[in-house]
């Protein structure tokens, strides 16, 4: 269980870097 966990939580991150991303690249337009 705590695997699986641990495997959501880092997509999470992953996800969240990919959007904090796009925001920054937004502003930069």
């Amino acid at each position: 269980m705590k695997a699986l966990f641990d495997d959501a939580q880092s997509r999470l991150t992953e996800v969240f870097k990919h959007i904090e991303l796009s925001d920054d690249i937004r502003e930069r337009l």
